[in-house]
């Protein structure tokens, strides 16, 4: 081991061509070396030696006197179990060599000595920076139990750059540096959560620089952001937060001068779900808090709209009935305003929700026949037509404990700030939700500009200053009720 770092330390700094080639030759000879030293220790080239030694032992020896029909039986069946063994073993170690995805692999420990102590045990990196590559879980769905076993920071819906930050902080020394330059969406995602406890568990975060929705890399919106952190332990601390609303046009150290500075700590951004926010703004929170309810208690969660599968096969020109409803997209809620739909669609259920008999309306019928094959190849409901569980002409979710004949708060998923509103009698499509209340009171609040402020801090940005107004958000809001409003909290 030491003649092998000398040997790296002197072709780094070699004076001339000479002195690099010999050095090269003389690390290939060690590399070699260490790679047959390898082999030979490898765990499953002992393990196969032994058994080897202990098959041939018991085929090889004779017997002093002649074995028993159970002690032939116990023979037979340890001669078999040690062949089959030594023949799996076999296979393993010829699979192994015969691996080409090794043959040109990069193996960190010859090129990097320096990470290794005398002992030739693994010490770690000064520093590790990178660009992990952006791929969804979904692409490499085969190597899904590998990551569960191997990362403490596996989610099931994770792009794999996470793992590429949990390995890369246990290749650090204690105290080395993380620069990371990767999509920020794990700070919002809530397959996030198990990578964020990993990092705060592991390592003092120095920076964090957030480029939002800008373009940094041509072509693609990744929503970048630059973790900064040492590998370190530390109950709390804090850190610098930075947020650009645009790319730098000098350098970056520039750009950052000119922002501002957002500090705060481990333990506000832990007490806070992982939002970026300061102690100012984190007793402001607290205090909106004070003799409130929460949401879910005061009215119950959002509920999402229809999902049909398949809107062509349900949009619909022909007039109103009890089957033809006005329908209402995310992007039709304005705040305050009344709805105004511009679409139509076919709701195929009765008022109890069991499907509606198409026999009682012809001209229905013959609207949902013409669609018929692709409405009965949706998911779900191809499924459940195999086993009679399903209609072909219902749709592929629908929340049915919803009247639509009553007035309801209603948003759109995705809005640029708040916009909440009534509405009566029609189906909110999947785009929007709705809320199982008509109290002015909420609505209101809904509306306000403390809500508009909580949003900006707890939900998911989008490009074009859009937010995602999920129900995992909706259900964070705390509200203030009167004795009056305990009693009704539908109050119009």
């Amino acid at each position: 081991m030491d003649s092998y770092r000398v040997a790296v330390a002197t072709y780094r700094n070699a004076q001339n061509k000479e002195q690099k080639r010999e050095m090269e030759r003389l690390i290939a000879g060690i590399k070699s070396d260490f790679r047959s030293e390898i082999s030979l220790n490898d765990p499953k080239v002992k393990k196969h030696r032994k058994l080897s030694g202990d098959l041939f032992q018991m085929t090889n020896q004779g017997q002093l006197f002649e074995m028993s029909n159970k002690e032939k039986a116990d023979w037979n069946k340890k001669v078999k179990q040690l062949a089959d063994e030594t023949k799996k073993l076999e296979s393993e170690i010829e699979e192994i060599k015969a691996n080409k995805i090794y043959e040109n692999a990069f193996e960190w420990r010859f090129e990097f000595p320096e990470v290794l102590n005398d002992d030739g045990d693994f010490v770690g990196f000064d520093v590790v920076i990178g660009n992990p590559p952006y791929i969804r879980q979904e692409e490499v769905k085969d190597l899904s139990s590998y990551f569960q076993t191997k990362f403490r920071s596996f989610s099931g819906k994770s792009d794999i750059y996470v793992f590429f930050y949990e390995n890369s902080i246990n290749l650090l020394k204690l105290n080395g540096a993380l620069n990371f330059i990767t999509s920020g969406k794990f700070f919002d995602a809530s397959y996030g959560k198990p990578l964020i406890k990993f990092l705060l568990n592991s390592t003092e975060i120095i920076e964090i620089i957030n480029f939002n929705d800008l373009p940094v890399f041509e072509g693609a919106t990744a929503y970048p952001l630059i973790y900064f952190a040492i590998k370190k332990s530390k109950d709390d601390y804090q850190f610098n937060y930075y947020s650009l609303n645009e790319l730098p046009t000098i350098s970056l150290k520039e750009k950052l001068s000119n922002v501002v500075l957002l500090s705060t700590s481990k333990s506000i951004f832990t007490q806070n779900d992982f939002k970026f926010v300061d102690n100012r703004i984190s007793k402001i929170i607290e205090k909106v808090k004070i003799s409130t309810v929460p949401f879910k208690e005061f009215c119950g969660l959002p509920i999402v709209g229809v999902k049909t599968g398949f809107n062509e096969g349900f949009i619909t020109d022909l007039k109103d009935d009890k089957m033809v409803k006005p329908y209402v997209f995310g992007r039709d809620i304005k705040k305050y305003c009344q709805i105004k739909p511009t679409n139509k669609i076919v709701f195929p259920y009765s008022d109890d929700y069991s499907i509606a008999n198409l026999n009682e309306n012809p001209e229905i019928s013959s609207f949902l026949e013409t669609h018929k094959i692709k409405l009965s190849q949706r998911a779900i409901i191809k499924e459940g037509l195999v086993n009679k569980t399903k209609c072909w002409y219902e749709y592929q979710q629908v929340n049915k404990t919803v009247d639509y004949n009553s007035e309801y708060i209603v948003y759109p998923n995705v809005s640029l700030g708040n916009n909440f509103t009534l509405t009566r009698g029609s189906v909110i499509d999947m785009t929007g939700f709705l809320i199982k209340s008509n109290s002015r009171y909420l609505l209101a609040i809904l509306n306000s500009k403390l809500i508009a402020f909580l949003m900006n801090i707890w939900s998911i940005s989008r490009r074009g200053g859009y937010l995602e107004y999920k129900v995992q958000y909706i259900e964070k809001f705390q509200l203030k009720i009167s004795q009056k409003r305990s009693k009704n909290r539908s109050l119009s």
